[in-house]
């Protein structure tokens, strides 16, 4: 059977768009859904997870942010599990409402709509998590038709709001290939590590075309140690400006080379 020609091909969903999200969550609703997970569970991870965590890392002491929440029970998951200081922040006003409600009996976990590509607004002061995690969100962020300056935009603000010593986790169906061209960029001095996760979900997987599951990964980006805030400005400064004359071009190996 020929390959279907991209005239055939059904065209994404518009998944890097805020307001695809907020009529998402609408129906969602209204269609009986309550939570929704991709890719993984916290019982799918947690022992992976917490494996890259160094030994300071105590769960009730630890400041956690979730970039992109949605509807996942990740947070709730988590406060069981003694991570009881978290801040959950979306796009979508109407999910953050349904969650803040759904979790009102958890009093340590904070909800709050927020473009994750800026917080400057809602957290302006640097350095201040323990853990920054998202799971399918930079996913989400790569069908943005400006994907790679909402990408570097988002990673650029976990780097910022990372705490020394902290690390932003990134569950994700991209493989390095894709997703270590902006996690190890020079503008960002953490330590990335990878290892890939079990394709047996309790969530929801992605399939090929043939119906197999795909791998899932995870990066867990290192924040060993304080970066100058002038060499970071000006690092960021050229990552910026390369990604607002190309937003819809991915950086290269080679580009990544010239700016180390």
């Amino acid at each position: 059977m020929p390959e279907e020609s991209e005239d055939d091909q059904e065209p994404l969903p518009e998944f890097g768009l805020g307001e695809y999200w907020e009529k998402h969550y609408v129906k969602a609703k209204h269609d009986g859904e309550d939570t929704y997970e991709w890719l993984l569970t916290w019982q799918d991870i947690r022992s992976e997870v917490e494996c890259q965590l160094s030994s300071g890392h105590d769960p009730e002491g630890c400041r956690l942010l979730h970039l992109g929440v949605g509807n996942s029970t990740l947070p709730e998951d988590m406060y069981e599990a003694g991570y009881t200081k978290q801040l959950c922040v979306d796009i979508s006003s109407y999910v953050v409402d349904h969650m803040k409600a759904r979790n009102e009996n958890r009093p340590g976990i904070e909800w709050s709509v927020a473009d994750i590509t800026d917080m400057e607004a809602l957290l302006p002061e640097s350095n201040q998590f323990d853990i920054v995690f998202e799971k399918c969100t930079l996913d989400a962020l790569f069908c943005h038709d400006s994907h790679a300056l909402i990408l570097s935009k988002t990673i650029k603000e976990a780097y910022r709001l990372t705490a020394v010593g902290g690390v932003f986790i990134s569950i994700s169906y991209h493989k390095p290939r894709d997703m270590m061209r902006w996690l190890k960029h020079p503008a960002f001095t953490w330590r990335v590590d990878h290892s890939e996760l079990p394709a047996e979900p309790g969530g929801h997987l992605p399939e090929d075309r043939k119906g197999r599951y795909q791998a899932n990964h995870l990066y867990v980006c290192h924040k060993d140690t304080y970066d100058d805030p002038e060499r970071f400005r000006d690092a960021w400064a050229r990552l910026l400006d390369r990604v607002q004359r190309q937003p819809d071009t991915d950086i290269s190996d080679e580009e990544d080379e010239k700016k180390a």
